[in-house]
């Protein structure tokens, strides 16, 4: 193909082939749309009517997409030119994208999902579909957010939990504070229509992951552009991302963590102490941004891997750097805007952070080493976590939502798609054979050996509390292992040489049928390694397509890897990046528009019981996926998510703090109402997070309660005390207004 020509066989080869990917891509997106309408996956991909499922518009769209794409991927000379513009004016280009996206409200938030409890209906979303297993976002985290928006977004708020609420501290809603400086995502909030803030908060944090890591990318391939955007999208889109992209900040984290590296590069490079003040003050942003990501179980091994980055950026740029005093001046700058955010954050959020400490989950959760059975299953668990990555490509089919036994699979088991232990091998070849003794890839062994130790032998419990370690846990652990393997990876691609120095090496580097048949190895190893417990419940018939399917996939990969010293492959290897991005993370969350849930029936009559009597409280009867169902409306919810406990709200129906230790904890709430029972509060077996609550309904009355939420029939609670008046009902969805006679 020429640059403005192209020849009428090779557009019909184009126009064919992009056809054949644009149907399997619709394909892959039905199946993730409509997993849960079929019980058995030998049915849903096999013998599934899945014609009534295909959209032509979607359709449409992914033919123009890949046509373009493989287009400009025979022609370079276009290619090139648009990739320069693009990486010229990429800031302003982003700018423009996330203007675009806020306007027409894009999220990708499964809100949506409440349809099914409120309205008994499938949410439809632009594309995907919304996930249940994303149950920390809809059900707790965006509510509790949206419900700012009636809370002045005060720093307290009495709307979850029916009692004032930390909301920076747990969670992280939008308030208006100083401290917001350190949370930019969430400014919008502030300013913003809810749909608009919404959109602001999801895009503005993937496009500045996507922008952040190709700077990274830059940083550690040498410039290498194609290089740059592979980790940029490998990162962006990885499974892990994707899978908790709203929670527990783990997208903050990794972008302040990579800018922190990135401006203190620049600074060190930069003599003009007017940029070094301000990149002092971005670091400060950073340094704090990290901080208060409050999640010390990913902060810790992360602020690992971070910290021996910075240490390579100052070993590699010390001797060039010229130091005054006004270095020490701005260092110390950048430390009390920090420092000052923090002690401001401990004047606040102190007593909570007392209490939260003093839990017995997460509080109580200390790690001391080892390999725990239960989530590592003996001694080969380690392994087969660092192998688990495989399987990420398949999770995005819901597969929770047509088999019981997979629920939560997809979020606990999935990280980075790191070709491990390509990154390794790589590394021991860079090293020992070619004798290349590369600063990073040396800093980034040593903290890998270290997590790894830490991770799997057992030492004085002291070493793990002076190390910090004590505050994480194994798979999060892991999730600081499976970042290093990328790291590892694109650091070794941007100095493989072309022709080794070792004759035998490269015999095997040209002859691509024993480099094939390695790479099929190390696939089928790294698949029959992997724990796979998802796809055990997919049956016989199709264990052998998804195993054939992953040793390709990863193969292929890993082929391209080996040969990614000639420039072609590169070209190749990104696009095998962009398409495992695409399958394991491109389709977790839904695409949406807007915030359809403020449209529900149910949702607009709570909002105007809530105009009359805005500080009535609530409570959710039956299972706890309803507890915070019109929390986002306003409602004042005790058996909300309790993300600390109130024990002077509980002493009220515990004087003798009988049950303490149940409730001490951050709570999901399974609710029943008795007449007979006192109430009480048990652990749910397996769940440290659950708790179930029977109410006596005479202490409705110690708790203030005015209104109840429900999908039973609560007449027959009624007694000579308390009367259960039934004053909305909507297909299975009831509200009652609790009326107390004595």
């Amino acid at each position: 193909m020429d640059h403005f020509n192209i020849s009428k066989m090779d557009l019909f080869k184009t126009t064919i082939f992009s056809l054949m990917l644009a149907f399997l891509a619709e394909l892959y997106v039905v199946v993730i749309e409509n997993t849960k309408k079929l019980s058995q996956a030998e049915r849903l991909l096999i013998h599934g009517k899945l014609n009534e499922f295909f959209s032509l518009k979607e359709g449409i769209v992914f033919f123009i997409i890949i046509f373009m794409a493989i287009y400009l991927y025979y022609n370079p000379e276009l290619r090139n030119k648009i990739s320069e513009f693009v990486y010229k004016y990429r800031y302003p280009l982003a700018l423009v994208l996330l203007a675009f996206l806020v306007l027409f409200e894009i999220n990708g938030s499964s809100i949506g999902c409440w349809d099914m409890p409120i309205t008994n209906s499938t949410h439809q979303s632009i594309l995907g579909s919304c996930g249940t297993t994303h149950s920390d976002e809809w059900r707790v985290f965006t509510p509790f957010t949206l419900s700012q928006y009636l809370n002045d977004f005060s720093y307290f708020s009495s709307i979850p939990r029916a009692s004032p609420t930390d909301m920076f501290a747990i969670y992280g809603a939008p308030i208006w504070t100083i401290l917001m400086i350190f949370r930019p995502f969430q400014i919008g909030y502030l300013f913003l229509s809810p749909a608009k803030g919404l959109s602001f908060y999801w895009m503005s944090r993937l496009i500045a992951l996507l922008l952040v890591s190709f700077e990274m990318g830059m940083l550690i391939t040498n410039k290498n552009k194609t290089l740059s955007l592979a980790y940029a999208i490998m990162i962006t889109f990885s499974p892990v991302v994707q899978w908790w992209i709203s929670i527990n900040a783990l997208v903050e984290m990794l972008v302040f963590g990579q800018l922190a590296i990135l401006l203190l590069y620049h600074y060190m490079n930069t003599e003009d102490y007017r940029k070094r003040l301000i990149i002092a003050l971005g670091f400060a942003i950073s340094l704090g941004g990290y901080a208060f990501t409050i999640y010390p179980a990913w902060q810790v091994p992360l602020g690992y891997v971070f910290l021996f980055l910075a240490i390579w950026v100052f070993l590699d740029n010390y001797k060039d750097f010229e130091f005054n005093k006004l270095d020490i001046g701005f260092a110390l700058l950048s430390l009390a805007i920090a420092g000052a955010g923090v002690l401001y954050f401990l004047h606040m959020s102190g007593d909570t952070v007392e209490i939260v400490r003093n839990t017995l989950y997460p509080g109580g959760r200390q790690f001391i080493g080892g390999l725990d059975s239960s989530q590592f299953k003996g001694k080969t668990g380690f392994l087969q976590s660092l192998c688990n990555y495989v399987n990420s490509i398949f999770y995005p089919l819901n597969l929770n939502s047509a088999f019981p036994s997979a629920v939560g699979i997809s979020r606990l088991d999935s990280f980075f798609y790191d070709f491990f232990p390509v990154p390794l091998i790589l590394y021991i070849f860079i090293t020992f054979v070619e004798k290349n003794r590369d600063k990073l890839l040396n800093c980034l062994i040593i903290v890998y050996i270290l997590l790894a130790v830490l991770s799997i032998f057992v030492f004085p419990e002291y070493i793990y509390k002076i190390t910090f370690i004590s505050n994480t846990i194994q798979r999060r652990l892991i999730l600081a292992l499976s970042l290093l393997n990328l790291l590892i990876l694109f650091r070794s691609l941007s100095i493989l040489n072309k022709d080794s120095t070792n004759s035998h090496v490269n015999n095997i580097k040209n002859n691509s049928r024993i480099l094939a048949l390695i790479s099929i190895a190390i696939a089928g190893v790294v698949f029959l390694l992997s724990t796979s417990n998802g796809f055990g419940i997919l049956g016989k018939s199709l264990f052998i397509p998804v195993l054939i399917f992953s040793i390709f996939i990863l193969g292929a990969s890993i082929f391209i890897i080996f040969k990614s010293s000639d420039k072609k492959y590169v070209n190749m290897f990104l696009v095998m990046c962009i398409l495992i991005s695409a399958m394991g993370g491109g389709l977790v969350n839904p695409i949406e528009s807007g915030i359809g849930y403020y449209d529900l029936e149910p949702v607009q009559f709570v909002e105007g019981l809530l105009h009359e009597d805005p500080n009535a409280n609530w409570i959710v009867v039956g299972e706890r996926e309803n507890q915070d169902m019109f929390v986002a409306a306003g409602a004042h919810t005790i058996t909300s998510v309790n993300t600390y406990p109130d024990f002077k709200k509980w002493e009220k129906i515990d004087p003798d703090h009988k049950y303490e230790d149940v409730y001490n904890r951050y709570a999901h709430m399974n609710v029943n109402l008795s007449t007979s029972e006192p109430s009480k509060f048990k652990p749910v077996q397996g769940r440290k997070d659950i708790i179930s609550v029977t109410f006596n309904v005479n202490d409705l009355k110690k708790l203030n309660v005015t209104y109840i939420e429900s999908n039973q029939n609560l007449s027959k609670y009624s007694t000579d005390n308390v009367e259960f008046e039934k004053i909305y009902s909507y297909r299975q969805l009831k509200i009652y207004k609790v009326n107390y006679l004595d």
